[in-house]
C-alpha cells in the first residue's frame, strides 16, 4: 500500500534525515519545503497523505500552516517534529489533531513509531471511505415531504431560533428541517453526536479542536473539513466528540 508524504522542513540536515527515514519506512516522498506558505501550496497541489512539518519553519510557522489548510478543506495526518519543549506547542499539536509530535534530535525508533501511527490513521479513513454498502441514511421532514440525504454527506446540523433544525451538508447545501436534533441523532451512528446541546456535528468530518481563548469555562471550537463555519464544542461533550473523532482517526496525539 502507497503512503504518501511531503516534509516541512528548514534546516537541511534535517530534512534529508528525514527523507532518509521516510524512505526507509516506505513512504513515497512528495516533496521537502523550508516554508509555511510552500507548504500550503504543495499540500494543496499534491493532496499527500502524510505531512511531517517542524513547528519553526520561514515565512510562516507549521502550525500555522496547517491550520490555513484545515481551513481550507484540506486535512493530511500530521506528524509534527521540533526541538521545543514548550509544552503549548504540544497542547497546538493536541488541538490540530496531529497524530504524533516527535522531539528533536529524532531517534530512529521513535520517528518509526509515529509512522505506523500516522498509517494507521490513513488506513482507518481509506476504509471508512470504501464502505459505501454500509451507507445509513437520514430522513428529515421538510415542509410536507420526506428528503433523505447519507450519513456521510452530513457536516453539522444546528437548533435554530425559530425552532427550526439547520442541516448543512458536505457539498455546501444547507436545507431547514421540522425535524428536532434528538429525532436526527436516532437516526444516525454513533459518529453524530452532540458537540452543544444545539448542534449535532459529524465526529468523522472533525479537522481540529481548538480552545476558545477568555471567558470563565473552558470552551472549544471544532473545524470540519471542507467547512468554514467553527462548531461550538462545549466542555459537557468534550469527552464523547473527542473519544468518536479519534477512534475514527486512529487514536490521539
Amino acid at each position: 500500500m502507497t503512503y504518501t508524504v511531503i516534509i516541512a522542513e528548514d534546516d537541511p540536515l534535517q530534512a534529508r534525515l528525514l527523507e532518509q527515514f521516510c524512505t526507509e519506512e516506505g513512504l513515497q516522498v512528495f516533496g521537502a519545503v523550508s516554508s509555511g506558505r510552500r507548504l500550503i501550496e504543495e499540500v494543496t497541489a499534491g493532496r499527500p497523505d502524510l505531512v511531517i512539518a517542524d513547528i519553526t519553519l520561514k515565512r510562516q510557522d507549521g502550525i500555522s500552516a496547517i491550520r490555513e489548510m484545515i481551513g481550507d478543506g484540506l486535512a493530511p495526518v500530521v506528524i509534527l517534529v521540533s526541538g521545543s519543549v514548550d509544552p503549548e506547542h504540544l497542547l497546538a499539536g493536541y488541538d490540530i489533531a496531529a497524530v504524533d509530535y516527535v522531539r528533536k534530535p529524532i531517534l530512529r525508533a521513535r520517528f518509526k513509531q509515529a509512522v505506523d501511527r500516522a498509517k494507521a490513521r490513513v488506513d482507518a479513513r481509506r476504509r471508512a471511505a470504501a464502505l459505501p454498502d454500509q451507507v445509513n441514511f437520514i430522513t428529515c421532514k421538510v415542509r410536507y415531504r420526506d428528503l433523505q440525504f447519507a450519513e456521510p454527506q452530513l457536516l453539522y446540523a444546528e437548533r435554530t431560533m425559530l425552532r427550526k433544525t439547520k442541516v448543512v451538508l458536505s457539498d455546501g447545501t444547507h436545507f431547514l428541517t421540522s425535524t428536532p436534533l434528538h429525532d436526527i441523532q436516532a437516526q444516525c451512528s454513533e459518529r453524530i453526536v452532540f458537540s452543544h446541546r444545539s448542534y449535532l456535528v459529524n465526529t468523522a468530518r472533525i479537522a481540529a479542536i481548538e480552545t476558545v481563548p477568555g471567558g470563565s469555562r473552558r470552551n472549544y471550537e471544532i473545524t470540519l473539513i471542507g467547512c468554514p463555519v467553527k462548531v461550538p464544542l462545549t466542555p459537557t461533550y468534550y469527552g464523547e466528540c473527542r473519544q468518536q473523532m479519534e477512534s475514527f482517526t486512529g487514536g490521539p496525539l
